[in-house]
This record gives C-alpha cells, structure tokens and sequence, in this order.
C-alpha cells in the first residue's frame, strides 16, 4: 500500500513538473506568474516529495520574457542559488521598476508607491501593490518613491 501511494505521489510530481516546464509568464503581471507557480509547487510540498529549488529557479526564470534579461543573468551568475522567495521579490521589484522606467520615457510621471510586502511560503496571500497618481503636484520628486528596487545587489543572507 506505501508503495503504490509512493509511486503515485512521485507520478504526481513528474506532471506537476512538466507542467512547470511548459509555464511562461507571457503578458500576466509576474505577481501572477509566480503565484501559478507556487500552487504547482505547493502540492508535491504537500505530498511530501518536494520540487528541488535549483529546478524551481530555473524554469522560474525560463518563463519570463527578455524584459527580465538582466536579473536572469545576474541570478545566473551568483555562486549561491537564490530561494524562490527571494527571486518572488527580486522580479516584482524589477517588474515595478520596469513600469517606472516606461512611465519616465513617455514623460507622464506622477507618483507610484510600491507596497512590497515581503513574500514567504507561509503567507502566500501577501502581493505587492503598485498605485500610480497622475495628478499630484509634487509628481517628480514622488515618482522616486519605488521602494526597495535594488535588484541587482542581492543582500547577504
């Protein structure tokens, strides 16, 4: 009875696997990319045969579009591999600086706030908000206000 439960959790995994394989973000904000992502990974968590980080970070960053090249290749240099947690708030933040360097290049600048909660596995239901306001007076010196975008210096653990 263990055996065959043993097989089919590991069955299980193998599809949930390739599922996460054939996921890419394409044109849904990374919040919700990362979030498809966690719900594929937290059943075989569940079942006890959890998905190797190294293969979680990987497929991670293969499902992002070429926006993303530069924390891709960053992450991919670093000696030490990054927890999933901390690539979640590394491609949020650069997702956030993204929409403010495009905001910046067409010239509407207002203010944009970034509520970067900080994401763990425990509290999957914390997302970071953006909200911009195109009609304050004091737009330039708030359009500064991007919180923590910092992607390319990773912070010593």
């Amino acid at each position: 009875m263990a055996s065959s439960c043993k097989a089919l959790c590991q069955s299980r995994t193998i599809g949930l696997g390739k599922q996460l394989t054939l996921l890419n973000r394409g044109s849904q904000p990374v919040i919700d990319y990362l979030a498809t992502i966690r719900d594929i990974v937290d059943e075989p968590n569940l079942l006890g045969v959890p998905i190797p980080n190294q293969y979680l970070i990987t497929h991670t960053l293969n499902g992002v579009d070429p926006k993303f090249k530069e924390i891709v290749v960053v992450v991919q240099a670093w000696d030490t591999m990054i927890t999933f947690d901390e690539l979640h708030n590394k491609l949020v933040e650069y997702e956030a600086f993204l929409k403010w360097e495009e905001l910046c290049s067409t010239g509407n600048l207002g203010i944009i706030t970034v509520n970067n909660a900080q994401f763990s596995s425990s509290n999957s239901e914390k997302k970071p908000s953006i909200k911009y306001f195109p009609n304050r007076k004091d737009n330039k010196a708030n359009a500064l206000l991007i919180a923590g975008i910092n992607t390319l210096a990773r912070t010593p653990l």
